[in-house]
């Protein structure tokens, strides 16, 4: 699974390269079938379904359905996306100290809040605006949607009729709006009750493949990737919420089983995997150090349109790997001694004694 983790993001970085750089100076856009017909918008939600795949995974088999398991899960999804994300921003404010100003002087309690903690930044982009993000981090606004769904994951995903019953009702309610006004970036993409149903899907996915072997077996996998991939590039045009949408998104829910199965214990491609967070958080500063002015024109004008994509996003992929491996898991490894020194004081004062050995996040 960490190759396509890694390919979803590499489509995140594609749409933000053409929107922001390649079509405004060149004219072009990449083609739909370099991405296999994923858009940047469809890529999210295929990240929520994952996402919502890999947390019922991680909830089953490595923390308990009582308080001690819960606080758990908490302490390893907020080293997952802290341990990163503040490094990033306070980064990004020291190399960049007139963003930081900037920012600065235009917010208030509340677009501190959201940018520093992340927690409802995808309801203040939604509603209120983009202030309520920094300018080289706007695509975090996801992690808002993210974090939310892991403060509800361990009340929601042990139950089944839960996840039914919330699923159906977050797919309603999308339908109901894609009826009602379109397709709605603020409602249709950023809204959390209408995007919650997909990463209850891949709780669905996971249930389905625990109760059917049939859907490991990795042809089986491969075929339905395919058969999602060849649905997108039908008619790369395709339609919000239309027909091709569903198709492709029920057939990669399904896939999901058999390919986790076939690969979770690959570490090279978890390894590539692990790149995903970082390339998504630091893409946009990547490219704007390689590729600063109108260089995409100058270098497009010596070797190709092309090559200048291909190395935007192998650039982007190597900044982000010495991000992860120099930044990322030295934080991480610090911030979980931190937080298991200090359980093991409270414990101890308490009278419990040693706090045994936990799963790594």
């Amino acid at each position: 699974m960490g190759a396509i983790r890694l390919f979803l993001a590499l489509v995140v970085v594609g749409a933000h390269f053409q929107g922001a750089w390649l079509y405004p100076q060149l004219k072009v856009a990449i083609p739909a079938g370099v991405w296999l017909g994923v858009h940047g918008g469809l890529a999210v939600l295929l990240f929520y379904v994952i996402s919502g795949f890999l947390i019922s995974v991680v909830l089953a088999e490595k923390y308990a359905a009582d308080s001690a398991g819960t606080l758990g899960f908490y302490r390893a999804r907020f080293i997952r996306i802290f341990a990163l994300y503040w490094p990033v921003v306070a980064g990004g404010f020291i190399l960049m100290p007139s963003i930081a100003a900037a920012f600065a002087a235009q917010a208030g309690p509340l677009q501190w809040f959201t940018a520093l903690f992340l927690f409802g930044m995808d309801w203040h982009v939604a509603f209120i605006g983009w202030n309520g993000t920094i300018v080289f981090l706007s695509q975090a606004w996801t992690l808002g949607a993210e974090l939310t769904f892991y403060a509800l994951a361990p009340f929601i995903l042990r139950s089944a009729r839960a996840v039914l019953a919330l699923m159906a009702a977050s797919f309603a309610l999308r339908l109901a709006i894609d009826f009602v006004f379109g397709f709605s970036q603020d409602w249709s993409f950023q809204f959390f009750p209408a995007t919650l149903g997909f990463f209850l899907l891949g709780n669905v996915a996971w249930r389905a493949g625990r109760r059917w072997p049939g859907l490991l077996n990795p042809r089986l996998g491969l075929a339905l990737l395919a058969l999602a991939a060849g649905t997108l590039l039908y008619d790369p045009y395709y339609r919000w919420d239309g027909r091709q949408f569903w198709i492709a998104i029920l057939c990669f829910a399904v896939a999901l089983p058999s390919v986790f199965a076939a690969t979770r214990k690959n570490r090279l491609l978890n390894a590539l995997g692990d790149l995903s967070y970082p390339i998504y958080l630091i893409h946009i500063v990547a490219l704007g150090v390689m590729l600063p002015g109108d260089s995409v024109a100058r270098y497009a004008a010596i070797v190709g349109s092309d090559l200048v994509v291909a190395g935007a996003l192998c650039g982007v992929v190597v900044m982000a790997a010495g991000v992860h491996w120099l930044i990322e898991r030295p934080v991480s490894h610090v911030m979980r001694a931190i937080l298991a020194s200090g359980g093991a004081a409270r414990r101890t004062a308490a009278g419990v004694g040693k706090v045994p050995a936990e799963f790594p996040p």
